[in-house]
């Protein structure tokens, strides 16, 4: 009867297994760094993408607060001229002209609309953490916020404009210069334009609704030339920190 002998394993030694452990360990912790450096190149990229973009939508903001500020002087001009004249003690017939000039060219103000493009893709992305500069991200959530009381301001400019224009249907027949085509025609042009009425009870509390509507209108004006000096601020900054060069 034959006899069938199993063959001797030879056990590990300790030493090979721990060899085997750190192999291991070093497989795993090597993926995981090559993950985390993975990771961060492409939130680098994702992050520098953002920049660009944002940087593009100030700049076209930048673009353009000069020319709406600059017409909104001009408005706040009108208005005050507009408030003096209501207060005239006799309305003659140069000052009836004026008013009806003012009347034709008052309601309009120069509004910014912001390029959001970039600040509303960082909130849907979870806010602004995208932003690895602390002093960049910190910038912008200030301007944002600057963004929202201007639109905030301005809602309260449009009310006082509305409140004022249905005042203004008892005083100006907006029919005798429904013919011209600018405003400035108005003042040249050698016809009358008489008031609805001269009674200065009604006059005055007209006059009182346009210097509502000049605050409201001087407190836009002035948080855009705030926002205009961040928005230069914020570009230069971005520029700073990203190394952004442009010819």
């Amino acid at each position: 009867m034959e006899v069938h002998h199993h063959p001797k394993i030879e056990k590990k030694r300790f030493k090979e297994y721990f060899f085997e452990f750190i192999m291991i360990f070093l497989a795993v912790t090597l993926g995981f760094f090559a993950e985390s450096i993975r990771e961060h190149f492409v939130a680098k990229n994702i992050e520098n993408e953002y920049i660009h973009s944002l940087l593009q939508d100030l700049k076209s903001d930048s673009s353009d607060f000069d020319k709406i500020i600059a017409r909104n002087d001009a408005g706040l001009k009108n208005i005050d001229a507009s408030i003096h004249l209501l207060n005239a003690p006799v309305i003659t017939d140069s000052i009836s002209k004026m008013l009806y000039y003012s009347h034709r060219s008052n309601p309009y103000f120069g509004t910014l609309l912001f390029n959001l493009r970039t600040i509303t893709q960082l909130k849907s992305a979870g806010g602004f953490r995208l932003i690895s500069n602390q002093q960049v991200s910190d910038s912008i959530v200030i301007y944002n916020e600057g963004i929202e009381w201007a639109a905030w301001l301005r809602e309260e400019l449009l009310a006082a404009l509305k409140n004022d224009r249905e005042s203004g249907f008892y005083i100006f027949n907006d029919a005798l210069v429904s013919e011209y085509n600018s405003d400035s025609a108005i003042l040249s042009s050698p016809k009358q334009f008489r008031l609805l009425t001269t009674d200065k009870n009604i006059l005055i509390p007209y006059a009182n609704k346009l210097m509502i509507r000049y605050d409201w209108l001087a407190s836009y004006r002035g948080q855009l030339a705030k926002m205009q000096r961040q928005c230069n601020n914020l570009i230069q900054l971005i520029k700073e920190e990203y190394n952004v060069h442009e010819e």
